[in-house]
């Protein structure tokens, strides 16, 4: 049987955020000897590619956007050299139109794009409306490169291609899918990552996330300080790096929280963490569908979301739903109402509403539709 070929990207170190989550996620459940994925990256990191590797995937290294002849050339060489069958870019933006029209050029059969975000990570208000005007240029161009269409949320896919795309039969909702075994609540482990990290019996707000604008640190640790205020015991728990690491520790010290806020950077086990934690907490600017808030849903814990992030992402009970425009009292008065909240297993919901990586499996392979024996 002839092996069926994939190129899939961008991934940048395989830790760095819900994308790279997601297509290790894609490669462990799709490879087989029948397929190999590979990947490109404007990076190569040398642990990711040995990782991959072990799968017998690899990993290209291509320019970056700011010469953007030189990254259709490296993408076009790429695929003509290996004849692949299938094209697989997650972006977050229509501006990362370069490898779907490299594959539409190259005449790849299967060419397909997948959404995972729904507004453009940039700080900058001048910067981002820029960015968002190339944006709405470039989606208008964008899904004729391709003919198959994804996304974590509808919400998503609205934001990448024209309604009568997502509203066709050619587009598909994939969502973020975990392993719900790894994050079931497990009240043993929660006793013992408690005593790791001294928190006794401190009311813990948990956050997991890239330290960049989309996940907005400084109104989280706004709320932060009115929780704070009103309940003395409470402890922030931040997992993750980034680029915005070093303003998110000078307010931590402006504000006076440094004996109050544990960063954790990047670690390998959030589904532990998470376990130590008694509420979720994500004020986003705005998100696909983040991982994340489904780990944190699984681990049973009660979450305040931003109403930046789809419904979609509801599956549990104990999930309340703010906008970034609602006042920081409000917010903190939303966080201290799971003040008392009795935490139970939701892993069978997870799993009913098709978030569990079992279930999913079938939707990754849909994926390349046409492109398996």
């Amino acid at each position: 049987m002839k092996q069926k070929k994939v190129l899939t990207g961008f991934i940048m170190d395989g830790k760095a955020g819900g994308v790279d989550k997601y297509l290790l996620s894609f490669l462990e459940s799709i490879h087989s000897e029948s397929v190999r994925i590979d990947f490109l990256t404007n990076h190569i990191n040398i642990n990711l590619k040995k990782k991959l590797a072990q799968y017998g995937s690899n990993l290209y290294e291509v320019t970056t956007l700011r010469k953007p002849k030189l990254q259709y050339k490296q993408i076009c060489d790429i695929i003509k050299k290996h004849s692949y069958d299938v094209t697989y870019f997650n972006i977050s933006t229509a501006i990362n139109r370069i490898g779907p029209q490299a594959a539409f050029d190259c005449n790849v059969p299967i060419r397909a794009i997948h959404s995972h975000s729904t507004g453009n990570d940039c700080a900058s208000a001048y910067k981002r409306k820029i960015l968002d005007y190339l944006h709405n240029q470039y989606k208008k161009r964008l899904y004729k490169t391709a003919n198959h269409f994804y996304a974590c949320s509808k919400t998503a896919g609205l934001w990448m291609f024209p309604q009568k795309i997502v509203e066709s039969d050619k587009f598909q909702v994939i969502h973020n899918a975990i392993d719900t075994s790894k994050f079931s609540y497990n009240i043993a482990v929660r006793e013992k990552v408690r005593e790791e990290l001294d928190l006794k019996d401190n009311l813990v707000i948990g956050h997991v996330g890239n330290f960049c604008y989309p996940k907005n640190y400084g109104f989280l640790l706004d709320i932060f300080y009115q929780v704070v205020k009103r309940d003395p015991r409470a402890r922030l728990l931040l997992v993750g790096n980034g680029p915005d690491w070093d303003i998110v520790q000078n307010k931590i010290q402006t504000m006076g929280l440094q004996d109050r806020v544990i960063l954790l950077g990047m670690r390998t086990d959030v589904n532990r963490i998470m376990q130590g934690m008694d509420v979720f907490l994500l004020p986003s600017r705005f998100e696909g569908l983040a991982i994340v808030s489904i780990e944190a849903q699984t681990s049973g814990l009660p979450c305040v979301f931003s109403t930046g992030m789809s419904y979609e992402a509801k599956i549990t009970e104990p999930v309340i739903y703010l906008s970034i425009d609602d006042s920081v009292d409000k917010w903190a008065d939303a966080v201290l109402s799971f003040e008392n909240y009795h935490r139970v297993d939701h892993t069978a919901e997870v799993i009913a509403a098709h978030y569990d990586l079992a279930h999913q499996q079938e939707s990754y392979r849909r994926v390349l539709e046409n492109g398996i024996d």
